[in-house]
């Protein structure tokens, strides 16, 4: 009876070792696939990203309007101006400067943490006007500037209508370097393009600071 125990446990014993064997080398072999079908993963995606973003077409002046750059800037300008209407954003206003027809005022749009949205400068006089709005992200990045100059020509009885709207870059390295810039006069766009265009005349006017220091000074 004990031997035909001991022979049917080393039957046994003898039959378990090669199972143990086999399922400890196909474990391993489907471990090292796993990670072969991990690694091949990790190259398709990054593939896949470097096609998206060589896909992405670039910034031309037949597709500007549709582009997904210049859609996401459009929404922050809708978002913020919504915003505004609604009152969800406090205003701060500090007015620089008033003689006569001559005025001066900024206007400082802020979130419930005093994270900026939007700046607005505005100068009038006899001669002429100027508006800039400043469009910033949920991150206080700049996304979009928009400057309107009217200037009066009273002898000739007409007025020049300047508009310049600027975007921005979401990539803070860029963030100072216009995306694209477009300028309208009466309406009708002039010059439109990347670089190459120079903004620096209607941007005089504004304080090169940060718009935050001259309101956290006031309030």
């Amino acid at each position: 009876m004990e031997k035909s125990f001991r022979n049917r446990k080393s039957k046994m014993v003898g039959i378990a070792v090669p199972e143990i064997n086999f399922i400890i080398i196909f474990s391993i072999k489907k471990f090292n696939l796993n990670l072969k079908m991990i690694k091949a993963i990790r190259i398709i995606i990054c593939i896949s990203i470097t096609f998206n973003s060589f896909a992405q077409e670039q910034l031309r002046t037949d597709n500007w309007l549709t582009h997904p750059d210049i859609v996401d800037i459009r929404e922050i300008y809708k978002e913020v101006n919504n915003l505004i209407d609604k009152g969800s954003l406090t205003k701060h206003r500090n007015d620089l400067g008033s003689m006569g027809e001559y005025t001066h005022h900024k206007e400082l749009f802020v979130d419930d943490d005093f994270k900026i949205r939007m700046l607005r400068v505005y100068q009038g006089a006899e001669m002429g006007s100027y508006l800039a709005e400043l469009y910033y992200d949920i991150n206080t990045l700049l996304r979009f500037v928009y400057i309107k100059e009217i200037a009066y020509d009273h002898d000739l009885g007409n007025a020049l209508l300047l508009e310049y709207r600027v975007y921005y870059h979401t990539d803070i390295r860029s963030s100072l370097k216009p995306h694209w810039i477009v300028i309208s006069k009466n309406g009708e766009i002039d010059e439109i393009g990347a670089g190459t265009i120079d903004i620096s005349k209607p941007f005089k006017y504004l304080n090169e600071r940060h718009p935050y220091s001259e309101f956290h000074d006031r309030f």
